[in-house]
């Protein structure tokens, strides 16, 4: 696995959960909406260990969660709607990522972020951390068909006027975030967070990293 970042790097393209905030700190406090609105204090523990267990990606979480406490099938969708509902959440970014976007906007570089995930949330998120103060373009995946796409890929990198050999693709899903840019070109990087830190095989990755803090060191120079 290489080390070097290549010179020719002009533009770097982010994923948003779990590389620039942690999705823990937008999950909680939607989980915590729901234990309240259940009016069941021990709802929030459960739902943390079986998001913990299953992850983002699993689609029925809150179908296995509704089954093993007996509650009705529209449960589910009124759970739902609280997990995606609000024009903002409170949250931010972490002071470490901004210094790292604000130095790699200030040296040159064209900064871009690719989301997935439910449009009208991912779409409130990128609003409540404001992220156009550092990226020039905001692509959702959705608004295509999904990451494991190479579309919302090609989207985003046409948008910002580069090539896939001068993009540098940041993220932590070693499949969704890594193999359609890889595939096409692009040098990527897995960042562990959290959530898929327990897969540490990865064949489409350039560059691993453990903290966000390593971009600045990486990127000086190129």
């Amino acid at each position: 696995m290489v080390k070097v970042i290549p010179k020719n790097i002009r533009a770097i393209i982010f994923d948003l959960d779990d590389t620039l905030i942690p999705t823990r700190k937008f999950i909680e406090p939607r989980f915590k909406q729901i234990a309240d609105f259940l009016k069941d204090p021990s709802a929030f523990g459960e739902l943390v260990s079986l998001w913990e267990e299953k992850t983002s990606k699993y689609p029925y979480l809150f179908d296995d969660f509704c089954k093993s406490r007996g509650l009705p099938k529209d449960m589910v969708v009124k759970m739902v709607k609280i997990m995606n509902s609000g024009e903002t959440f409170e949250i931010s970014l972490d002071p470490d990522v901004k210094s790292v976007l604000s130095y790699l906007k200030n040296h040159g570089f064209v900064l871009g972020l690719l989301t997935g995930g439910n449009l009208v949330r991912q779409k409130a998120k990128v609003k409540s951390l404001e992220l156009d103060r550092w990226f020039s373009s905001v692509m959702y995946a959705k608004e295509y068909s999904s990451k494991l796409s190479s579309a919302p890929f090609k989207a985003v990198v046409d948008s910002l006027g580069v090539k896939f050999e001068e993009t540098a693709f940041v993220g932590d899903d070693p499949v969704n975030d890594m193999k359609p840019p890889k595939l096409l070109g692009a040098f990527c990087i897995r960042l562990y967070g959290e959530e898929f830190s327990f897969d540490r095989s990865c064949d489409f990755s350039d560059l691993e990293i453990n903290s966000f803090n390593e971009l600045r060191e990486i990127f000086q120079g190129v």
